[in-house]
């Protein structure tokens, strides 16, 4: 239905929300956060949305993408084509310009980047087109685990791959943070979009470095200071923008996560519906295909 659609309406991209999620049984993860409580069936979790409909700027997304440090994509509206649908035209564009249609270490966000780079007329819904995934051996659940971090030496990553660049303004260790910062950067400069990148917020992804990863200080700090001396910027204005970064940004988000955690688990407020016991993905797919039926959420209730 909905590529039929946006094929009908020259839909250039198409940006689903990513609300609804399937925990792999054994998968080390909690599905509630606040509670701990890690269940050892399948879990498939629909959150709420509302079909609203918007078409946003790509362009203005690739600059949110870099002044947020470049690893909060997944807070804009950037179109994408892990978890959404991309004409195939803009893909061919991708490739005919960096010569391949993937590149960095995460393909999620390089080709996120890439796309919003030519695509056209994209629109986001509030919708679940898709569901995401977590199993035991997947990045999201090392990462929910605290596992997913470490000297960029040892980046499975970069694995078979030893003569990649990382990228001088990321700090030099893997981690969500910077694997996702590494391969925006990457891709625009694959595409050339220096006019863009120069605005690569280092201090905020500095501050959300060292708030989620502490260990690690020594080597975010360095980085940092020694980006800042060999590009001739001052060190005192980065000084205060990653001390304003670590208020503005994980410092507030603590304070908003903790307030969401208060209206769920003591309000009943925002609570998902949640299927446990779900075996696979294919009774996954089946379940959210049938709550959407019987709710009337089909995604052709919702666009013009």
């Amino acid at each position: 239905e909905a590529t039929r659609w946006a094929d009908m309406n020259n839909v250039g991209a198409l940006k689903p929300t990513i609300c609804v999620k399937y925990i792999w049984p054994e998968s080390g993860v909690s599905s509630i956060r606040f509670t701990g409580n890690i269940s050892q069936t399948g879990i498939l979790e629909i959150g709420s949305f509302s079909g609203n409909i918007i078409k946003p700027d790509p362009e203005m997304e690739l600059k949110k993408v870099i002044q947020g440090g470049g690893f909060r994509y997944l807070e804009t509206e950037i179109p994408r084509l892990y978890h959404g649908i991309v004409k195939r035209k803009y893909l061919n564009e991708v490739r005919e310009k960096t010569g391949a249609f993937f590149g960095g270490l995460s393909p999620d966000i390089f080709s996120a980047m890439a796309v919003a780079n030519f695509a056209e007329n994209v629109v986001s819904i509030d919708y679940p087109l898709t569901i995401a995934g977590i199993s035991r051996s997947s990045f999201s659940a090392q990462s929910a685990r605290g596992e997913h971090v470490g000297n960029l030496k040892d980046a499975p990553h970069l694995q078979y791959r030893s003569n990649y660049e990382w990228a001088e303004v990321v700090p030099q260790f893997y981690s969500v943070q910077t694997i996702w910062a590494d391969s925006a950067v990457a891709a625009l400069e694959a595409l050339e979009r220096n006019d863009i990148l120069k605005d690569f917020n280092l201090p905020l992804l500095a501050a959300y470095c060292v708030a989620a990863h502490p260990k690690y200080t020594s080597i975010v700090l360095r980085d940092m200071y020694k980006y800042f001396q060999k590009n001739n910027l001052n060190q005192f204005a980065g000084t205060l923008r990653f001390c304003y970064s670590l208020l503005i940004g994980p410092g507030l988000g603590l304070v908003k996560l903790i307030a969401k955690g208060f209206r769920r688990i003591l309000l009943s407020k925002d609570k998902e519906t949640r299927f446990s016991g779900v075996r696979d993905t294919v009774e996954a797919t089946n379940i959210l295909t049938d709550y959407l039926r019987k709710n009337n959420k089909r995604f052709l209730d919702f666009v013009p």
